[in-house]
């Protein structure tokens, strides 16, 4: 993909990165972050992603077992090739393994680049164990899911970073 495509996945996807990051997002205890950052210029969404991406290997990298595929980061921008957006966000705080694990599968399927963004230490925990499981299911040549294109941050570091670039 060369860099005018890119721009016009950009371009295209403006709206909803407005929407997702533009605007207050809602969370499930009623606290409210507002994000007023402008992604749209190019090298802001890309120092977005990478710091994302670098953030992510971080924190994976805390695990013991650790069983996760990690891609270059010039891999993980063109993993899902079929994505209905550039960027699908999963806010996750207090809920089972399982609907986290339906927004990590939802993030990874829908988004170009999918973001888990965990609420709380327990539910970091729990986003990197399911990829944990998920890579161990490859590993041993079960059926599974590719989650590569899958990042995890704590809602104070995607602050963090929104605050570092805007």
């Amino acid at each position: 993909m060369n860099g005018q495509h890119l721009q016009d996945t950009v371009i295209t996807t403006h709206l909803e990165l407005t929407l997702l990051l533009g605007h207050l997002v809602q969370l499930k205890d009623k606290i409210r972050l507002k994000f007023t950052i402008n992604l749209f210029h190019l090298k802001k969404l890309n120092l977005f992603i990478r710091k994302l991406y670098e953030t992510h290997i971080e924190n994976i990298g805390l695990e013991v077992k650790n069983e996760i595929t990690i891609p270059h980061f010039e891999d993980l921008i063109y993993k899902n090739q079929n994505a209905r957006c550039f960027l699908a966000i999963e806010i996750e705080n207090e809920n089972s393994k399982k609907h986290i694990m339906g927004s990590l599968i939802n993030a990874a399927s829908l988004g170009r680049i999918g973001i888990g963004v965990a609420y709380t230490e327990k539910t970091m925990r729990t986003f990197i164990r399911i990829l944990n499981y998920l890579g161990f299911l490859r590993r041993v040549e079960k059926n599974t899911y590719d989650t590569t294109n899958f990042l995890i941050v704590s809602k104070i570091q995607i602050h963090e970073i929104l605050t570092k670039i805007s």
